[in-house]
């Protein structure tokens, strides 16, 4: 051996015995696995807390680095502890969190043959099968799950992952037929609203019709659907913080409603729109958040021969400040209204 190349071997035993020994985190590991064992003999509550400890073996440094890998590790465990029913599920938990849905789909479903209506289990396996892909799957899933008592927080969170990521692929979607951010979850959706999804399809379909101004009929259903879930949107009641820009949604949605030709049966009215957009604006004082809008549903009010109705939001929105609109209107009252 030449001098050169025994020093080089020289420092590479030195670095090895000076080093401090490699993840450490491993004697955990060992704990956790002897632990397991052991509660694996006095029962479920005991293997489960064993199972809350784990979670510590998850993260930067630590044993593992994702929660699909403690899962792998614990689907390695003795059949005595592996083959618990608390740790199957929990493997299904770790696979469904750690976003590896096709490990967790044969722990789920075999859970499920057992407790066909354990909702939370249906709402895991929905949220594995959108992770796998299968939207429509996905969507069957929850809405059963629903059915069987689930929370919103048990579904919601999964719909608006699922809605957020067919938007940022929509592009891929055939240009005759609705986006389907905006119909895969409407099943869902439907038995359990939920006015942020609405909110931000709105939103969304409005861009995609502008975008889209030189297909007309393209636009022209973008435009209705972005009118029916603002609808969704702004019906119901409002929680005080969110009145008054869900107001101007409403305000601005019906302005596009009055311009949509051969409406569907289905969508509100423009006087509908403008009328929450009044609601939602209100301040509780003479003055008003939206006084556009007082003038809007004067407009629809008149048209509707609603003349007394007309004539108190024109004279509301006057009373704020100019307004041509509303002395339009006003001019054009029968003279004998008041």
């Amino acid at each position: 051996m030449s001098r050169a190349t025994f020093a080089v071997v020289a420092v590479v035993l030195t670095s090895a015995l000076l080093a401090p020994r490699a993840r450490a985190e491993d004697d955990e590991a060992v704990r956790v696995r002897e632990a397991l064992v052991a509660a694996a003999r006095q029962g479920p509550a005991a293997v489960g807390k064993v199972l809350e400890e784990a979670d510590a073996l998850v993260g930067p440094g630590a044993t593992f680095p994702g929660r699909g890998d403690l899962a792998d590790w614990l689907g390695a465990m003795p059949p005595a502890v592996a083959e618990l029913p608390v740790v199957r599920l929990r493997r299904a938990w770790l696979y469904v969190t750690g976003k590896r849905g096709a490990d967790a789909m044969p722990l789920i479903a075999t859970a499920l043959e057992t407790e066909p209506k354990n909702a939370l289990l249906r709402s895991y396996l929905g949220e594995a099968k959108r992770q796998t892909g299968d939207v429509a799957g996905a969507v069957g899933e929850w809405v059963r799950a629903l059915g069987d008592g689930a929370t919103d927080e048990q579904v919601l969170p999964s719909v608006r992952r699922l809605v957020y990521d067919l938007h940022q692929v929509r592009d891929k979607d055939a240009t005759d037929a609705l986006p389907r951010y905006a119909t895969a979850a409407k099943p869902v959706l439907d038995l359990r609203p939920a006015r942020d999804v609405a909110e931000a399809l709105a939103d969304w379909l409005f861009y995609d019709a502008d975008q889209a101004r030189a297909d007309a009929a393209r636009s022209a259903r973008l435009v209705a659907e972005g009118l029916r879930w603002t609808w969704a949107a702004v019906r119901a009641g409002v929680p005080e913080p969110d009145r008054l820009r869900l107001a101007r949604k409403a305000y601005d949605a019906g302005m596009r409603r009055r311009a949509v030709v051969s409406p569907a049966d289905d969508l509100p009215s423009a006087y509908d729109l403008f009328a929450q957009a009044v609601r939602w604006a209100e301040t509780g004082t003479e003055g008003h958040g939206l006084p556009e809008a007082l003038a809007a549903l004067a407009e629809e009010a008149f048209e509707k021969g609603r003349y007394v109705l007309a004539s108190a939001l024109c004279k509301r929105r006057l009373a704020i400040s100019d307004s041509p609109t509303a002395r339009r209107v006003l001019a054009q009252l029968p003279p004998d209204v008041d």
